[in-house]
């Protein structure tokens, strides 16, 4: 139930999305919010319920993330006294908390289950993806004549870095989902991403998967592959399915395939409009944040980049991560952040899947998304930290009578001789 919970919390921005598009705003409190509560009220339950222990459980590879986190924190409420953002910048710092409860959460719930919640994030998150890819060119007819037709296409980008972390999901942390759903996910995800047009999620996924590829090739030529007519058929299914969800694809979404390849080219353009904006958010960041020694050091206060730039005070960012940490934060934040990143990698560099995942969403940050739209991110890190421990400790448990076996013959030995 809690894992349905916070996959719930993740993805509740896009469940928003969705539920006021196509019903309306029928939402009384915020869904991202009843979520948050949801969660803080299951784990204070979950405390008072195993108080007995009279311990406060935390994953033991993570204490130093949070307390990083923690600190981080504490750095961004500080930055309020000297901010330029007269409203914004409170905003921002709450809604801060939510990354907050995203990335400590799994770490201190004890009995979490991350490959439960892999499952419930895939096959949701999945649902809605499907659902955004169907309707999409129904809205894309009325794309230029309303502003809320814009808006839905205009999650493309969201949609394209779900699609992708998807992907990466069910190759490298889903194992015990059956061979055939994983295909239909994978068909499903794979086409949202071609027609999304997301072309930082496009790249970035090619890029992990290009380099677990390249690490593996040797392997991958060792292994034979057994033909039983069990194996025969799932071949044949995976042949015939993709065979006809490309066919379908190309006929109802070449549009969008178009789009997504002149959207592609279109990085090696400067002078494209997007291309073009974002060059010009990087120049002004990079010429205050070098404006003097105080800006370099403390930077102007969180939430202050719109105010800033145009003048609006609300949200605003460079759309680079580093950037606008470096911009409203400092060169403290930036340390801080990552040592957190750092932290995240040490305890994940052992297994080559979750780093990849791990690079995933490192790239998509400092290309698209703003601080408080890490939730995702570091919710899925946090996730994976606790499957990777899970597994350590199996492969422990595995361990450790084969070296008792080992011990037992060789004092046996050691008695015969």
């Amino acid at each position: 139930m809690i894992e349905l919970l916070f996959a719930l919390f993740l993805l509740s921005g896009l469940i928003k999305f969705f539920v006021f598009f196509l019903i309306g705003n029928i939402l009384i409190i915020d869904f991202t919010l009843l979520c948050a509560i949801a969660l803080v009220g299951g784990y204070i339950f979950h405390f008072i319920r195993n108080s007995l222990d009279n311990k406060f459980y935390i994953v033991s590879a993570s204490r130093s993330i949070v307390f990083t986190l923690l600190v981080f924190y504490m750095w961004i409420i500080l930055t309020l006294t000297y901010t330029r953002s007269p409203a914004y910048c409170y905003l921002k710092t709450f809604r801060f908390l939510t990354l907050v409860i995203a990335l400590v959460f799994p770490l201190i719930y004890r009995n979490f289950k991350p490959g439960r919640f892999f499952h419930l994030f895939v096959y949701i998150g999945s649902i809605l993806i499907f659902i955004y890819t169907a309707l999409l060119p129904h809205f894309f007819a009325g794309y230029l004549r309303s502003y809320e037709y814009r808006e839905f296409v205009g999650k493309y980008l969201d949609i394209g870095y779900l699609s992708g972390i998807m992907i990466l999901l069910l190759a490298f942390a889903c194992p015990h989902i059956k061979r055939l759903p994983k295909v239909l996910l994978l068909a499903v995800n794979t086409s949202a991403l071609m027609v999304s047009a997301a072309r930082g999620a496009i790249i970035f996924l090619a890029f992990v998967l290009l380099i677990r590829f390249a690490v593996s090739f040797v392997t991958f030529m060792k292994r034979t592959w057994q033909f039983n007519f069990k194996n025969i058929f799932y071949i044949t299914a995976a042949v015939g399915g993709f065979g006809g969800a490309l066919y379908y694809v190309m006929d109802r979404y070449s549009i969008f395939i178009e789009r997504t390849v002149k959207r592609l080219l279109l990085v090696f353009d400067p002078q494209s409009a997007s291309v073009a904006k974002r060059f010009d958010q990087i120049y002004y960041s990079l010429d205050k944040i070098f404006d003097n020694a105080v800006n370099f050091l403390f930077g102007q206060g969180i939430g202050s980049f719109g105010v800033l730039y145009d003048g609006v005070d609300g949200r605003q960012y460079p759309h680079n991560v580093i950037l606008e940490i470096s911009f409203e934060l400092g060169i403290v934040g930036v340390i801080l952040f990552i040592t957190l990143l750092l932290l995240y990698f040490k305890k994940l560099r052992h297994n080559l899947n979750f780093v990849l995942i791990y690079i995933f969403l490192f790239l998509n940050s400092l290309k698209s998304y703003s601080l408080v739209d890490s939730r995702v991110m570091f919710g899925i890190l946090s996730v994976l930290l606790v499957y990777h421990t899970l597994l350590q400790r199996s492969e422990n448990k595995k361990a450790a009578p084969n070296e008792l076996a080992t011990k037992d013959t060789k004092k046996h030995e050691e008695r015969k001789r």
